[in-house]
């Protein structure tokens, strides 16, 4: 089995620590690969929002592609997802997208949940609501989004949640036919691989990641 971190942040979200320090800490720890997934524009994010759409995209492909150059000189997967504020402190991780995809579609700019699952969803990807129940002073929202419809699944476990937030993650998780995902949540270069998943091989594109989601094959490392 192959491990797999679904869920750090790196330089472009506001607290995130280098790619390199996380793609290290990692392979240490018997990790294959890791998603970035840094807060995008409506989130923590360290990049100006008032950029020109290409250029805001663009720090964040440059930091994608220096991380996969890293890790493949360390034989180490690095793919792309984003996490996106959606309202009310709830958010999302999208998976299965490289950064043409985000360039390509400044309709993400509107905030809109429906948006993001119409465009994601026809593209290929996959939405899964993060640490849906984690209760926080700037969650004024908490709890699953109100159309369950619109996203694929929820991170299931999340390490950097309290344990009974991720209680009740569990608990919606089976009343629902979703797909799970686990991850650390990690900013700082040490504080990754305290969750995740487990793949029967190893996942080389976005694409294969969101394959791999969807048939279910996947353990959750807690």
């Amino acid at each position: 089995m192959f491990k797999y971190e679904m869920h750090v942040h790196s330089l472009p979200s506001r607290d995130g620590a280098p790619i390199e320090k996380h793609i290290d800490f990692l392979k240490s720890r018997g990790f294959s690969g890791l998603v970035i997934t840094n807060h995008f524009l409506w989130g923590a994010t360290n990049v100006d929002r008032t950029l020109p759409w290409p250029e805001f995209v663009e720090f964040y492909r440059k930091d994608y592609e220096a991380g996969r150059r890293y890790g493949e000189a360390r034989d180490f997967d690095v793919l792309f997802g984003v996490e996106e504020h959606i309202g009310g402190g709830r958010e999302i991780l999208v998976y299965g997208l490289g950064p043409d995809f985000f360039l390509s579609h400044p309709q993400l700019q509107d905030h809109e949940l429906s948006t993001y699952s119409r465009l994601v969803r026809a593209a290929g990807g996959i939405l899964l609501q993060a640490h849906p129940f984690r209760m926080r002073e700037y969650i004024t929202e908490p709890g699953p989004v109100p159309d369950l419809s619109l996203v694929d699944g929820i991170e299931v476990f999340n390490a950097s949640n309290q344990p009974g937030e991720n209680e009740l993650a569990a608990e919606l998780a089976q009343k629902h036919s979703f797909i799970l995902s686990a991850g650390s949540d990690a900013h700082s270069g040490d504080s990754a691989g305290r969750a995740g998943i487990a793949s029967p091989r190893r996942l080389r594109s976005e694409a294969e990641l969101a394959g791999l989601l969807r048939s279910g094959e996947v353990g959750l490392i807690k």
